[in-house]
């Protein structure tokens, strides 16, 4: 049998495989899709369902976001806020709830406890603004940039006389 050498080519990309295959390796990849491989098919392609892999982002995004926040500050407020709100939220106000009228609005809006949880709500709010437009640029820059690379892979399988399908 006839051995080939390898084009420069075709040695680059060999190389880049090792070495993706080396990472894959270290951070428990190659571990995790030996496992997958045991699954059957059907198991596997509802792992592999569109919904199921946002669910798993978001799940995993919502897990860095109490991440960043400082675990010490969110975990005591979280504990003084049951607790407040355990003695607010009586078995006689669930039964019988006070009327939400406008003065008992302007009376709740003189409350320095109401004040602060409403700065709060208006901090997060103008973050949320910001990252916002923030989002919204980068979303832009991102499908510019995915339509330009669209753009060469059409051109490049022009060139090499593929078919393109629109």
């Amino acid at each position: 049998m006839k051995s080939e050498k390898l084009t420069p080519r075709q040695e680059e990309a060999l190389k880049r495989l090792a070495d993706l295959a080396v990472k894959l390796h270290e951070n428990g990849i190659i571990d995790l899709l030996e496992q997958l491989s045991e699954l059957s098919p059907k198991a596997i392609s509802y792992l592999a369902e569109p919904r199921i892999l946002k669910i798993g982002a978001n799940i995993s995004f919502m897990l860095h976001i109490l991440e960043v926040i400082n675990p010490t500050i969110f975990s005591v407020m979280m504990n003084n806020f049951i607790n407040a709100l355990s003695e607010e939220m009586t078995p006689e106000k669930m039964t019988d709830p006070p009327r939400a009228t406008f003065g008992k609005m302007l009376k709740y809006m003189r409350d320095p406890d109401v004040q602060r949880a409403l700065a709060m709500i208006f901090i997060f709010l103008k973050a949320f603004g910001a990252s916002i437009n923030t989002s919204a640029e980068q979303f832009k820059k991102m499908m510019d940039m995915m339509e330009k690379q669209f753009a060469k892979m059409r051109e490049e399988r022009s060139k090499r006389g593929i078919p393109i399908k629109e």
